[in-house]
């Protein structure tokens, strides 16, 4: 489970904390055993020399000097460190991720980089306080308020394409070929991805009842195609099968069930050409099946 933010702050409060207090930072050598039995955390399971080096930043007691030091940090190390805690100066939070089953590894960034970053995410702050035109108090609830109008803003796109999507499907009704009895449409729609297309397979499914319909629309400049065969004709016409044949044409490749499939294409160029070989094609398997 990731740090939750409020335990990341808390970890970054609590580590400037100790940073301000100047604490001393010390080093000795002692024996394996007696590191960890004084405390000491020996991390990622490395194997250690039966003398090892132990770094504490331990306070010293406030009132009696024979009792023990109150250590905030007392592990096997054998890097270098600063002489006391204040050196560090500043000690900001940069990421946090998994390194493992149920291990957290959070990255910081101490003394002039940690400037350096929080004068960066101070100037990405300012930046967008004057594009939102919002205070940096602000910011949030601004940025919200612009993500329930862009939901909104779907939602009427959304149903703008079902609209649009219902009238299409009408055209296509009234244009469909009858070949032997069978409704046969072929046609490039003006979609604007495959839900929409899937939509009007759809409406034409119900308003057809017998029909073989290959869709084809240029999507982020890509060509894309469906086909959908109802159950009665998936014995004549394979709609996957139609529907490989018919993307090779623009490049592409695809496939699916007899009576849904969906493919794309590389060549947006190719898309009418492409939609030519599905017409030919299941005019054609419709007709020798009859």
């Amino acid at each position: 489970e990731a740090t939750k933010p409020d335990e990341l702050a808390a970890v970054q409060r609590l580590v400037n904390e100790k940073i301000r207090g100047d604490i001393d930072v010390h080093w000795e050598e002692q024996s394996y055993d007696d590191a960890l039995a004084g405390g000491a955390m020996a991390l990622f399971g490395e194997k250690y020399q039966a003398k090892v080096r132990v770094v504490g930043i331990c306070e010293p007691p406030a009132d009696d000097q024979h009792h023990e030091p109150r250590c905030f940090s007392k592990e096997l190390c054998g890097g270098t460190h600063c002489h006391a805690t204040g050196e560090i100066g500043t000690f900001v939070i940069a990421s946090e991720s998994s390194v493992g089953s149920g291990l957290r590894r959070i990255e910081a960034l101490t003394g002039a980089l940690a400037d350096a970053f929080v004068l960066e995410q101070q100037a990405v702050v300012g930046r967008l306080s004057k594009r939102l035109n919002a205070p940096s108090a602000e910011l949030e609830e601004r940025v919200e308020a612009l993500r329930a109008e862009l939901d909104a803003e779907r939602h009427r796109v959304q149903q703008l394409e079902r609209q649009a999507g219902r009238a299409e499907a009408g055209s296509l009704v009234e244009a469909a070929e009858d070949v032997g009895g069978v409704s046969l449409v072929v046609a490039r729609v003006p979609a604007a991805n495959i839900e929409a297309m899937r939509e009007i397979t759809d409406l034409l499914r119900e308003k057809l009842k017998s029909a073989v319909v290959v869709l084809g629309a240029v999507v982020n400049d890509r060509p894309l195609f469906l086909a959908m065969v109802t159950p009665d004709l998936t014995g004549r016409v394979h709609a996957g099968n139609l529907l490989r044949e018919v993307a090779a044409v623009a490049g592409g490749g695809g496939g699916g069930r007899p009576d849904m499939a969906q493919a794309g294409g590389k060549d947006a160029s190719k898309l009418d050409a492409a939609l030519d070989t599905a017409r030919t094609t299941a005019r054609r398997l419709l007709e020798a099946a009859g």
